[in-house]
């Protein structure tokens, strides 16, 4: 089993408050640092029917070469994309493409990176 691991710089909680907002998705477990209440140790996040652990790093993390994507009908792709660009960097709008109905890519607020793909 692969699992991805999100690593955040100290917004951990509200990365993961906010992705469950814009899936539906639910917090499932989410332990803190214990010398600091607002920093995440430890989280588990579901959302699309995937499991995505998530911490903040002690260290800053970059993330670059990673991408979680998303797999949606074109309709509801459009709300989460318009959601996760605010405060967001665009790096290929969402488009029809060869291949799918509408196809794009950002970097959210938090740093992380995202693939959107319409559902055939």
């Amino acid at each position: 089993m692969i699992k991805t691991y999100l690593m955040f710089n100290g917004n951990c909680m509200e990365a993961m408050e906010r992705y469950v907002s814009i899936f539906k998705g639910k917090v499932n477990f989410a332990m803190k640092y214990p010398d600091n209440s607002d920093k995440v140790y430890h989280a588990e996040l579901d959302i699309l029917g995937s499991t995505i652990l998530c911490c903040d790093s002690e260290e800053e993390s970059v993330n670059n070469n990673m991408f979680i994507s998303i797999c949606l009908k074109a309709d509801e792709l459009q709300k989460a994309w318009d959601a996760l660009a605010e405060g967001g960097k665009i790096r290929y709008d969402l488009q029809p493409a060869d291949f799918t109905e509408l196809h794009g890519s950002l970097k959210d607020k938090y740093g992380v990176n995202w693939m959107f793909s319409a559902e055939h």
